[in-house]
């Protein structure tokens, strides 16, 4: 019995101490190439299709993973498909502290040398403190830092780069309030306030949370050397801010902390142009970036653009684009992630 005692023991210290060290990465989507690919002279013709399209856009940004290609393509090689494909500023997302390393660093040195503009991207949802009823397991798990912490780990980060490597351009804190609801398993526990569908409403759930998160970002935007911040919301929270459903999230309440994003939710081209309009309407002059996701398979049927193949990518983005032009708010957009627009530029 002592014997398997000391056994829990140790593997329970193990455990504690893989725990202390560091979080672990977060999945992300690695960069594949499709299984039967294009001719290069398609590829070619592809990218230079896609930058026509794209051409009238102030800022033509693209959202890549740094970490999806550490395994298969070089920082160099990563950058020279964002240059060819037209791209103007390159949004780095990471899903955790971790990824702010040596890998990051490359692929900022080589954007600086094609003079293309970096932002570090992080998601609210990313960055909470785990928390477990039972007090045994507790030590046990792992610990992110609080959204706080991490813009913090973002600023030192940029201070720390060498001196070759160009510092970055802003900081996207992507809001997340609405994934805390009941059925997330990373939810802290003690958590008081959960976000539904029926929890809309003036000192409900759903507001204490935008409460919250708008807490932090006043406490983030007076930071030193903090990079200019952009704030990505998805698109319904301007909507439900104006029908009273909230107390703050309008497009003109995020922007007093900086430049707006709004992530596009839409399955087809009419969906990604109507997910937009209100916000694109009330922003007035107020410069506002639409963000297009790709949806992860074709079977997807909602929270980002279907991809089918390369030509109804273009053909929806072509559409949506010459819709959001005329609105003298657009400021551009930010397609991603990039690992999947370089599998449908390369797939026959």
């Amino acid at each position: 019995m002592k014997k398997q005692y000391s056994k829990i023991l140790l593997t329970a210290s193990a455990l504690f101490i893989l725990a202390g060290c560091s979080t672990p990465p977060r999945q992300v989507m690695p960069g594949v190439v499709p299984p039967h690919t294009a001719e290069s002279a398609v590829g070619i013709a592809r990218s230079k299709q896609f930058r026509a399209l794209t051409a009238n856009f102030k800022v033509r940004g693209i959202g890549v993973y740094p970490e999806a290609f550490r395994e298969r393509y070089t920082p160099s090689e990563v950058v020279e498909r964002i240059q060819s494909l037209g791209f103007n500023r390159a949004y780095c997302y990471i899903s955790t502290e971790t990824a702010l390393d040596d890998h990051l660093t490359g692929v900022l040195r080589e954007l600086g040398k094609r003079s293309i503009p970096a932002e570090i991207v992080v998601f609210q949802r990313d960055y909470y403190r785990k928390n477990h009823a039972n007090q045994l397991i507790r030590p046990l798990l792992f610990q992110y830092p609080t959204l706080k912490k991490a813009v913090q780990k973002v600023i030192d980060f940029n201070n720390a780069l060498p001196e070759d490597v160009k510092k970055i351009s802003g900081l996207t804190i992507i809001a997340g309030a609405h994934d805390f609801t009941t059925a997330n398993v990373e939810r802290s526990h003690g958590q008081l306030y959960a976000w539904a569908d029926d929890r809309y409403g003036i000192g409900r759930d759903n507001d204490m949370l935008i409460r919250k998160f708008f807490d932090e970002l006043k406490a983030i935007a007076a930071f030193e050397a903090l990079p200019p911040l952009t704030i990505g919301i998805p698109d319904f929270y301007h909507d439900k801010a104006k029908e009273g459903g909230l107390s703050c999230g309008t497009v003109a309440d995020f922007a007093k902390f900086g430049k707006v994003m709004v992530i596009n939710h839409g399955n087809v081209a009419t969906q990604l142009v109507k997910r937009a309009e209100n916000e694109l309407r009330s922003a007035g002059n107020q410069p506002l970036l639409i963000a297009v996701n790709l949806n992860n398979h074709t079977a997807q049927k909602e929270g980002g653009l279907r991809r089918r193949d390369w030509n109804d990518f273009c053909r929806a983005l072509d559409y949506a684009g010459k819709k959001f032009t005329a609105y003298s708010s657009f400021d551009g957009v930010v397609v991603s992630p990039l690992a999947l627009i370089e599998f449908l530029r390369q797939e026959r």
